[in-house]
């Protein structure tokens, strides 16, 4: 083999690997490493025989979207809101929504997403890098991807997060979180009222149907007021 040869070889492999080191990941693929690296135990649900993580993920609420195609590649700005989601850390996010975030490009992000990128960035350990653009709406590459999952998982070992905040002049409310959730949730809670009898009965049939256990609370005048419980740590 001559050494021009071997020279043009090595070129197409570095080429092929360069390719392959940069091919987009899909939601499919983020949501089903984001379980493996979150530690999460899911050998005794349905999803786990069925081999499909993304739907276990999503059905048990680590990732609350509604993601109708899980072959289209997964964005920067999706994969940003579901590490968060997944570290159990939304509540955080809302708090700090309105604290600078130091990216440039991110006028278009909702309130949560503003939030979740001032906790990915300042969380220990980070999930993104400080940056002045953050490019949400390209796709993850990847190595991006693999990078990001190393630190979601060893956030899963070991979280920590202080900020502070100074909402008014005089002011201070100091945030620390440490940990992340382990288990599967086993039940939650909604609460809200209906205006009329015959709507709540019409709504309340349509929660029973989605598997939901629905139980009368109160009823006064033209309020109904409903409880209802999600029982999904029951049938895993």
């Amino acid at each position: 083999m001559t050494k021009i040869y071997k020279r043009a070889l090595l070129i197409l492999l570095t080429l092929l690997l360069s390719a392959s080191n940069s091919q987009a990941i899909t939601k499919a693929q983020f949501l089903g490493r984001l379980l493996e690296a979150r530690g999460i135990d899911w050998s005794e649900s349905p999803e786990f025989q069925a081999g499909n993580p993304a739907a276990f993920i999503l059905r048990t609420g680590y990732v609350t979207d509604t993601v109708t195609n899980l072959t289209a590649k997964v964005t920067r700005r999706e994969a940003l809101r579901w590490c968060i989601e997944s570290l159990g850390l939304s509540f955080e996010a809302n708090l700090l929504a309105d604290y600078p975030s130091g990216f440039e490009d991110v006028q278009k992000f909702s309130a949560f997403e503003k939030g979740c990128l001032v906790v990915a960035t300042n969380m220990i350990p980070a999930i993104f890098s400080k940056d002045s653009k953050f490019r949400g709406a390209s796709a993850l590459s990847d190595k991006e991807f693999q990078v990001i999952m190393e630190r979601v998982m060893n956030a899963s070992r070991n979280l920590k997060l202080d900020m502070v905040r100074n909402p008014i002049a005089g002011l201070r409310v100091f945030i620390h979180r440490e940990g992340v959730p382990t288990g599967i949730p086993g039940w939650r809670v909604y609460l809200d009222g209906i205006r009329t009898k015959p709507a709540a009965d019409v709504f309340g049939d349509k929660i029973i149907t989605s598997q939901l256990l629905l139980m009368d609370y109160m009823e006064s005048g033209q309020l109904s007021l409903k409880i209802m419980i999600k029982l999904e740590g029951l049938k895993l």
